[in-house]
């Protein structure tokens, strides 16, 4: 029994066995384990890494392609290329992910004025077959909107992503994420104000500000384009803004929170409205809604 232990009831002796004989494993001045993982490649050993946080990835491999290069392909990547929607921007856990495939019952209709409709389009679409129009009212101070409920659930951050496509100049486009928690209503809300070339979104003094440039692209054909806010409703300030490829920090920004009591609950709305006059429209798909977000 060695020295200092009285019993081996406060003590263990790990063993490892290496060809037919048993050796003590060693620990470290302080106590502590370390381990080397290696692994074996055309017949000789290979130490395995970790990155800079000491986590150890791991890759589905194919042995080659075509042109005798080797492949591999995280669990995200293999994902998105089954078919998932969350393609561009992967953070946070998914809610829910729509692409208009099955139809529109997941969402109702609602709008102000006279003129508005949305259904299925078959004409255009970015995933799939189909994608949602909305057509606005005749007059520009009215609007059209899409609008779908889903459960609350015990998540601090929270963000909604679409991709759209706007054939023709609007007024404007916004998209909105409404999170009842029983006591409150958080608003996480962006506005591409596209008369004025400009992103603006909903602060805590229920005001529009300005956080980035919104420049329009050639309409000839069809162009989807990607928008995406992310907010803490626990923080009550805004995460970031994504539009395209580029990404905005807006943690200064506070978030519009009022008193509700209502049912807990998170509403999706994407909300258009049109130049005023007849056959003004957006199409839109991939809305996807996110929790956890970071």
């Amino acid at each position: 029994m060695p020295s200092g232990y009285p019993d081996w009831t406060r003590a263990m002796l790990l063993l490892g066995k290496h060809a037919a004989d048993f050796l003590p494993v060693l620990l470290g001045s302080d106590g502590s384990l370390y381990c080397v993982l290696q692994g074996e490649y055309a017949g000789a050993l290979r130490t395995v890494h970790v990155d800079d946080q000491g986590r150890l990835s791991a890759f589905v491999i194919d042995s080659a392609d075509a042109w005798d290069q080797m492949l591999q392909v995280g669990n995200a990547e293999l994902a998105a290329r089954l078919g998932s929607l969350v393609r561009f921007d992967r953070r946070g856990s998914l809610l829910y992910a729509e692409s208009f495939e099955h139809g529109k019952q997941q969402w109702t209709l609602g709008g102000s004025g006279s003129g508005y409709a949305f259904g299925l389009a078959a004409d255009v679409a970015l995933t799939g077959g189909y994608s949602l129009r909305l057509t606005a009212p005749l007059s520009s101070v009215n609007y059209v909107l899409a609008q779908r409920l889903d459960p609350y659930f015990l998540a601090t951050s929270f963000g909604a992503s679409i991709l759209y496509y706007l054939p023709d100049p609007c007024t404007w486009l916004e998209l909105e994420l409404h999170i009842f928690d029983g006591a409150h209503l958080s608003h996480i809300t962006v506005r591409l104000d596209y008369a004025n070339s400009k992103i603006k979104v909903y602060n805590q003094a229920g005001a529009w500000v300005e956080v980035a440039a919104y420049i329009p692209t050639e309409m000839w054909l069809p162009n989807f384009r990607y928008l995406k806010i992310v907010g803490d409703v626990a923080a009550g300030k805004y995460i970031r803004l994504l539009s395209d490829d580029a990404e905005y920090d807006l943690s200064a920004v506070g978030l519009h929170v009022a008193a509700d009591l209502g049912y807990p609950r998170v509403e999706t709305f994407v909300r258009f409205y049109g130049p005023g006059g007849a056959g003004f429209y957006v199409y839109v798909d991939d809305v996807v809604v996110t929790v956890a977000e970071t």
